[in-house]
């Protein structure tokens, strides 16, 4: 066996931080997605893609002749450390005001994308963009102080669909094998938005 084969447990994620978002503002098929500034979320304790996909098997000639998969919306769930009435209120279309919040019942949550960073075993990150999505509940924990204390997270939960726009889902960018800049500029505007020379440009 050659002493240079790379372990395979090497490449494992083993951490997450960094948890962003930027409200999506237009998405248009067949043109560039806008999107808010890019702003801090909260810190970050857990983050859980569970796709809602489903396939069918056509068979003829006594045999399977080909399998259709289909990829439909994503539940998304985020487990935070604490998170700031004023981005909460931001994520869940509430309205935030001198310190206090409203929810009513007519509410609408904005599109926004999400993004973060996952550390591997080997060192290097994995940098994500989930691209368009809502968030439609928040669970959080009161509990009364005792001897010993528990930190008591926020858990915000959401679905997560592709931008009609280039009907992108999510982005995954290997820091290990991508150009320096492209890294450095990763999280300062939402993969594949439109910047502001782009909106500037008239055709």
């Amino acid at each position: 066996m050659s002493g240079n084969k790379t372990t395979q447990g090497s490449k494992s994620y083993i951490g997450l931080r960094d948890l962003v978002y930027a409200k999506l503002l237009e998405d248009v098929k067949g043109s560039l997605p806008v999107y808010g500034p890019v702003k801090s979320l909260a810190p970050a304790k857990t983050a859980s893609i569970n796709p809602n996909s489903s396939s069918s098997t056509e068979y003829a000639d006594d045999g399977i002749l080909d399998v259709f998969d289909s990829n439909g919306a994503y539940t998304v769930s985020f487990t935070t450390a604490g998170i700031d009435d004023e981005v909460l209120a931001d994520l869940l279309g509430a309205k935030y005001e001198d310190g206090g919040t409203e929810y009513h019942k007519d509410r609408r949550s904005p599109f926004v994308a999400v993004g973060y960073k996952s550390k591997k075993a080997d060192g290097t990150f994995a940098y994500m963009w989930l691209l368009k999505g809502k968030f439609n509940n928040i669970n959080r924990e009161h509990n009364t102080q005792e001897d010993s204390i528990t930190p008591q997270g926020n858990t915000l939960e959401g679905t997560f669909i592709d931008r009609d726009s280039d009907g992108l889902f999510k982005h995954v960018l290997n820091t290990a094998k991508a150009p320096e800049e492209t890294i450095e500029n990763y999280f300062k505007n939402v993969y594949g938005a439109a910047t502001e020379s782009d909106e500037d440009t008239t055709p």
